[in-house]
C-alpha cells in the first residue's frame, strides 16, 4: 500500500478532496488520515493561536534554545578559519601552476629563438624596378581575367580614371 507524503496531503486539502485514489486511500489508512489531520490543524491555526503556542513554552525550553545557538554560533570560526586555510592552498597552488606554465611557454620561446639563429634564414628575393610593368594592366597576373573585364573601359581617352 502506497502511503501519501504531506505535499500530496496538502495538495488534497487545498483541491478539495483531491484525486478520488487519495480519498480512497485516506478512508482505508488510519495513519494517513491522522497526518491529513494534523496538516488541516496546523493550516487553520490563526497567528493568534499561534503566538499563544509560543508564549506557552516554558523559560526552561527557551534557555535551552538560546544555548544551542550560542554554541552552534561559537562553533562557526573553527570552520571559517579552515575554510581560509582551504582557499590559502589553492591560491599558492594556483601560483604555483601558473609560474610553471609561464617557465614552460618561455623556455619554448627561447628554443624557438634558439632554432632560428641556427637555422639560415630564408631570404626572399627582391623585386627589382624592373620587374614591376608599368601599368597594372599589363601584368601578368591579370591576363587569365583580360577576357571577363575589359580594362581600358575603366580609363578615358588620356589614361585616366572615370568618375562613377
Amino acid at each position: 500500500m502506497k502511503h501519501y507524503n504531506e505535499v500530496e496531503l496538502l495538495e488534497s486539502v487545498y483541491l478539495g478532496g483531491g484525486t478520488p485514489e487519495i480519498s480512497e486511500h485516506l478512508n482505508s489508512c488510519a495513519d494517513c488520515r491522522q497526518r491529513e489531520i494534523r496538516l488541516r490543524a496546523k493550516l487553520s491555526c490563526s497567528p493568534r493561536a499561534h503566538e499563544q503556542r509560543v508564549d506557552a513554552k516554558s523559560d526552561f525550553f527557551w534557555a535551552r534554545q538560546r544555548s544551542e545557538i550560542t554554541r552552534r554560533l561559537s562553533a562557526a570560526p573553527r570552520g571559517t578559519r579552515r575554510r581560509v586555510w582551504q582557499l590559502a592552498t589553492a591560491a599558492v597552488l594556483a601560483l604555483i601552476v601558473g609560474i610553471g606554465i609561464t617557465s614552460l611557454v618561455n623556455r619554448t620561446d627561447r628554443s624557438v629563438a634558439l632554432v632560428e639563429r641556427v637555422t639560415p634564414a630564408t631570404v626572399e628575393p627582391e623585386i627589382s624596378v624592373s620587374d614591376v610593368p608599368v601599368t597594372p594592366w599589363e601584368s601578368e597576373t591579370l591576363e587569365p581575367y583580360a577576357g571577363v573585364v575589359e580594362w581600358e573601359t575603366w580609363l578615358d581617352e588620356e589614361g585616366k580614371g572615370t568618375e562613377s
